[in-house]
């Protein structure tokens, strides 16, 4: 039995998924500072543990370093009700402490694609999805719509150069999204498990799903704690082993289930509507899409489609609660 994640999926590797949480965040940062607490002594005044100044230290620092609450909110909210991406990727950076540089960095990126330059695109899908089922619903008429006409105030190749222009402006590290990504990215390349948890605890923490499921960290996450043969996954005690095209499937449809959520709502999901508007399925939702790419498409059953959205809400979970230990043992 072959299992296929889509062309659709494919060509829309680029983007990053979209997700637009808000949640707060304190949860790590008072749990270290009760952490340090035992470090230095008791509450009844007993002895602690010997411990180095100098971990103490570190650790403290660590705690001092970790975002909390949610900056990106706001920008979220407004990409979310946005009409005109150029108008707020162009404000979003001046905001880079609350993440404008990766938001117009994601928007700009967006736009610079093919089908983002091609008016015609969405009638194209449109009578596309006619032709084939006879049928089309509004929100999906909505959704291949204003995907091109809020890149429309774009002029050619503009997003292109503001995408490479924020993307040298965002070495200053003062957006804590892009930040925080490249430490997580940094502490994987680097092998230290330790770090690495650190980092995505960091990173989760921020309370922004766009940023914690872009660049596929959580995979790679997984892929490192699998530590056997090339495309294992391990996740929460249990190994994913790419000889098993179902379970290794499951996993990565898990994933990008989970950066669509209950708790995280893709409004505005570029997945969808880049897979209509290039010819591929067009359909209402996340969900939908992913079952034509895995059921339909790709052999797999509604009972493992199933065990797979029951797994995206342990990974959704772990992500919000910030349960990193899931992800990197």
């Amino acid at each position: 039995m072959k299992f296929v994640i889509g062309a659709a999926v494919a060509a829309v590797a680029v983007a990053a998924t979209v997700g637009l949480a808000t949640r707060e965040s304190g949860h790590a940062q008072r749990g270290s500072l009760q952490a340090i607490g035992a470090l230095q002594g008791s509450a009844d005044g007993t002895a602690a543990p010997s411990v180095p100044a100098q971990r103490i230290q570190e650790i403290g620092e660590s705690v001092a370093k970790r975002p909390v609450g949610n900056p990106s909110s706001k920008l979220a909210a407004e990409l979310a009700a946005s009409k005109d991406w150029r108008a707020f990727a162009l404000a979003a950076r001046s905001r880079p402490q609350e993440g404008g540089y990766f938001y117009a960095m994601y928007v700009s990126n967006l736009c610079s694609m093919g089908l983002a330059q091609m008016p015609e695109a969405p009638r194209e899908a449109i009578a596309s999805r006619v032709a084939r089922t006879g049928t089309i619903s509004a929100h999906m008429i909505e959704l291949t719509e204003r995907f091109t006409s809020r890149c429309a105030s774009f002029a050619s190749e503009e997003a292109s150069s503001m995408y490479r222009e924020t993307k040298g402006l965002a070495a200053d590290n003062k957006d804590p999204l892009i930040a925080a990504k490249r430490e997580a990215l940094n502490a994987m390349k680097g092998g230290d498990k330790q770090q690495t948890r650190e980092a995505l605890r960091n990173l989760f923490a921020l309370g922004d799903s766009l940023a914690s499921f872009d660049d596929v960290l959580i995979l790679r996450g997984m892929s490192k704690s699998a530590g056997g043969q090339l495309g294992d996954m391990w996740f929460d005690g249990t190994l994913y082993g790419a000889d098993d095209p179902v379970k290794i499937s499951s996993v990565r449809l898990a994933v990008d289930l989970a950066a669509c959520s209950s708790e995280a709502p893709c409004d505005l999901d570029t997945h969808v509507m880049l897979a209509c508007m290039g010819g591929q399925f067009c359909a209402d939702s996340r969900t939908d899409l992913l079952r034509h790419q895995y059921v339909t498409e790709g052999g797999m059953t509604e009972a493992q489609f199933a065990a797979a959205v029951a797994l995206s809400a342990r990974i959704r979970q772990a992500v919000d609660s910030g349960r990193v230990e899931a992800f990197v043992r």
